[in-house]
């Protein structure tokens, strides 16, 4: 990648009002209103690709599992559909049922997705920022903003238009997101430094103004989870308990995850919760996960002999 020197004007940067970079709700979404295809992905990411499992659902098996965790079956349906119609899931006919099975498009965001969430990024900076360009058209909108979701996701922020930022060398990451939604032309990728503002910690606060926000939430899902782990009694658990409780535990974190630009130690704020629940979360889903999965397979296999349900 070419090399570049990052100059700002410190007096004329102006931030990019789109999305993702307004991207935390630090509110819990209201019962029922949890974005069903969201929870498709955290149902195959967390559950049906876990330990080898072939990332495939009978159709009956998704409405039941999406009940479990309090999504009505029509907007299950609905947005499997969705998946389907964006190529991250694929319609098999077996025994006079739909399967829904993960595309390799599919299965290529999920893996991407469960290396975020369950593989911790470098806390060493060099000192360097990957600095990505993009100029999309007016015209292909439609892919100028899936272009800035994926960057969002990926931690990136936005000093101004067009200009995205991150400490990570996401590089190859970044030219496999264009090259898949066809705006690799569009798309120039540096390796740079700051040279002014001379303090990198400006250049955060204007990439990624809403830190606090996030650190907000890391806070309350630090609170909720500690919380729940001290009143469930693994000897008391049973498995739809356990499985209620790891799909809102990937749910919540996923969510804390997307908001997280995962800065380097040096570049956040002096009191940061991002380490506290990252170990929380590897800590309650490995008490959780084994349980969780034996109502997931009975689920999965058509077997509803699972242990009563004490919730």
């Amino acid at each position: 990648m070419p090399s570049a020197v990052l100059r700002q004007d410190p007096d004329g940067v102006d931030l990019v009002s789109s999305r993702q970079f307004s991207r935390v709700a630090v509110t819990k979404p209201a019962a029922g209103r949890r974005p069903s295809r969201a929870a498709l992905f955290d149902l195959y990411g967390g559950f049906g690709v876990e330990g080898g499992r072939p990332g495939a659902l009978r159709l009956s098996a998704l409405l039941r599992l999406g009940e479990d965790v309090g999504i009505r079956p029509a907007a299950i349906r609905a947005a499997a559909v969705r998946m389907v119609q964006r190529g991250w899931l694929e319609v098999e006919r077996a025994s006079r049922e739909s399967v829904y099975r993960l595309t390799v498009a599919g299965r290529q965001l999920i893996d991407q997705g469960r290396e975020r969430i369950f593989t911790p990024r470098p806390v060493e900076w060099d000192g360097e920022w990957c600095l990505v360009a993009v100029s999309v058209p007016e015209a292909r909108r439609d892919v100028r903003d899936r272009m800035r979701k994926e960057l969002a996701w990926l931690g990136f922020g936005s000093p101004s238009p067009g200009l995205f930022i991150s400490p990570h060398d996401h590089g190859a990451s970044v030219t496999r997101v264009a090259t898949r939604l066809g705006a690799a032309g569009w798309v120039t990728i540096y390796r740079a430094t700051n040279e002014a503002p001379e303090d990198p910690h400006l250049l955060v606060r204007r990439g990624w103004p809403e830190l606090g926000a996030v650190d907000l939430r890391y806070q309350r899902f630090v609170a909720d989870f500690a919380r729940r782990r001290a009143g469930a009694r693994s000897d008391r658990r049973s498995p739809i308990d356990a499985f209620r409780t790891c799909f809102a535990l990937l749910s919540e974190y996923r969510r804390c995850l997307y908001a997280d630009p995962e800065l380097p130690r040096e570049l956040l704020p002096a009191r940061w919760h991002g380490a506290a629940a990252r170990a929380l979360f590897i800590e309650t889903h490995a008490a959780l996960i084994d349980d969780a999965l034996a109502h997931f397979d009975a689920v999965r296999e058509g077997n509803t002999a699972s242990r009563p349900d004490r919730s």
